[in-house]
Order: C-alpha cells, then structure tokens, then sequence
C-alpha cells in the first residue's frame, strides 16, 4: 500500500471532521461523490503541511477573502482544529493554510440549482473589487455573442456563479502546470463549438497564463457548464428527470455524473422539484407527495446497485429514443 493511502486512511477522521464546517457555509448537505474528492484534496493539503511545506501568507491577499462573512466562519471553526493537528505551525501559518482549504474547497463548489448561496455570492462579486470578475465578465459576454441563446435571470446567475467557481480554481493553483480532471469526453460536434469558444476567449484575454495552461481543464468544465444551453440540434426533446432521495439535493451530482459516464448528460434535464413538467420520477422511496402523480415513476435504492444505475440509463435511453423520432 503506498504511503499516500495509508495517510488517507490514517486520517480519515481528520477528514470528515471538516465536512459540517463546509456544510455550514453552504446550508446544504455534500454529495456522496463530493464528499470522495474533498478526502483526496484534504490528505494532499495534509500530507503536504506534516512535511513542513507551508502555504505562503501571501495567500492571505486574495480577493475573495475580503470582507468574507464565509471565510469568517470557517475560520473560527477550523483554526482551533488545525492548531490541535499541526500544534507546530504558528498563527499566521495556521490562518494560510484555512485560507487554502477554503480556497481550494470554494473551487470545486458547483450549484446544480439557484440558491441562497448563489444570490450570496452574486451580490458579494458585485460590490467588492474581485480578480475573477473581471474573466468571468468578459466569459459572459463572449458566450453571449459567439452562442444562440437565452438566459433568463436565474440560468444567467447559475451560470455566472459556477464560472466564478471555476475561474477561482485556475487562478488558485498558479505554481502548477495544470489542473487535471476526469472528464468523460464530450461528444465532437459540441466539443469543436467549444473549442472554438476557448480559442477566442484566450486570445480576448490576452492569453493569460492561467486559462492557457489550464486549457484541457476549462474546456471540459465549460462544455459541462454550458451543454444544457447549446445541444445539439438535432435532440429537439431533451428528457425531463426528477431526482427524490431522504438525502435531498446531494445525491443530483451522483446522478448527473452516471448521466456523464453514460453520455447522455447532454440529452437529460435534472431536478429536485415536483414543481417542474417531468417525463420521470426517480425515487428511493414512495413519498405521499407523488402517491397521485401522473408521472412514471422508478423505484431505485437509496444506495442504487449496478444493476438498478443500468436499468434506469436503459430506460432514459428508450425514453430520449422515443422523444425524438
């Protein structure tokens, strides 16, 4: 077993420990899947303080620190914890490193729905002076003139918010060549749109270090981003999925990554509300809020076996098959 899995497991319940802190802040639950890649960022994080190699204070500087009532509150809860772990670092030391994990931990946030967190983090962009705000504008824009599409207010500011997200990531992580991801590839005709997106956006911005090193990286996680808004034109009727799980919204990025993993991410809207027009309901359980829906309804597990995760991608198969012939 290498040194690094054994640190993992190790420190497994350093780990989840921070999950309600990041809980806290977000006023929502973490995914299953979320919950993996975290534990992986957080044994690097700690692996790489227990061998002395400390984030620089300059960290401290970021733009998205200022005048944050979220890192506020995750460093009150955190620094006690970090100074219980690493009794050695000293206090600006220990304050670097919470900046990093909150950092890193806002990087990889992704809003599947329009939330408080969302409107939160709009107004926040929108009266400081934020680095990201300035790539994400000129993102916006470009999207806007180089696609045929329309946003409302609410599509526009989940957009907005997940790019924020994205950009932070790329503009955290400067000493490294690039951010590496396993992406399921897209299909071709939508990866040469955005491709081409890239390519012009790159050059608008002068080719800025980080979004050109960055380039495998963006591209995927703007096709992802973006596919809902641009589908190919030939799926005229997308299927319509409601997810309903006792673990709410957290379980919708499992499922979107089964969708991903399957290819039919571009072919399949998903949502947790009953208050949307659905082709389908997926649900663990029968809930009394749809004992008298119309709707088809699957019945899978709260923990969904192989088989069941099959049944439902062969039927979603059928289903868009049947929507557009």
């Amino acid at each position: 077993m290498s040194t690094y899995k054994q640190y993992t497991i190790k420190n497994t319940v350093y780990f989840i420990s921070i999950y309600p802190y990041i809980e806290k802040i977000r006023k929502q639950s973490i995914g299953l899947s979320e919950k993996e890649i975290l534990r992986h960022y957080f044994a690097i994080i700690f692996y790489r303080i227990e061998n002395n190699e400390i984030c620089d204070k300059s960290i401290l500087e970021n733009d998205l620190l200022i005048d944050s009532k979220h890192f506020d509150l995750i460093k009150k809860d955190t620094i006690p914890a970090y100074q219980n772990m690493f009794p050695k670092l000293t206090n600006e030391e220990v304050e670097s490193e919470v900046a990093f994990l909150y950092l890193t931990v806002f990087g990889l946030e992704y809003h599947v729905e329009d939330n408080s967190i969302v409107s939160e983090m709009m107004f926040y962009v929108q009266t400081h002076q934020v680095n990201v705000v300035e790539y994400t504008n000129l993102w916006m824009t470009e999207f806007l003139l180089s696609f045929d599409v329309n946003l409302n207010a609410k599509e526009y500011s989940l957009l907005y918010a997940n790019l924020i997200h994205v950009h932070s990531r790329i503009l955290l992580y400067k000493g490294i060549e690039s951010i590496t991801e396993d992406i399921p590839e897209m299909s071709k005709p939508i990866k040469s749109e955005i491709i081409n997106f890239y390519n012009q956006l790159v050059k608008k911005m002068n080719y800025n270090e980080s979004f050109v090193k960055n380039e495998k990286y963006l591209i995927n996680k703007y096709q992802l981003l973006i596919s809902r808004h641009i589908r190919n034109k030939s799926l005229n009727n997308p299927v319509n999925v409601c997810i309903l799980s006792i673990y709410g919204g957290e379980v919708i990025k499992d499922f979107i990554d089964l969708l991903k993993n399957n290819n039919l991410d571009e072919m399949v809207n998903v949502t947790i509300s009953l208050d949307e027009i659905v082709d389908v309901i997926i649900t663990d359980r029968i809930y009394d809020s749809i004992k008298d829906s119309n709707v088809e309804t699957l019945l899978w597990e709260v923990y969904p076996t192989q088989k069941s995760k099959m049944t439902i991608i062969n039927f979603l198969k059928n289903l868009i098959l049947k929507k557009n012939t």
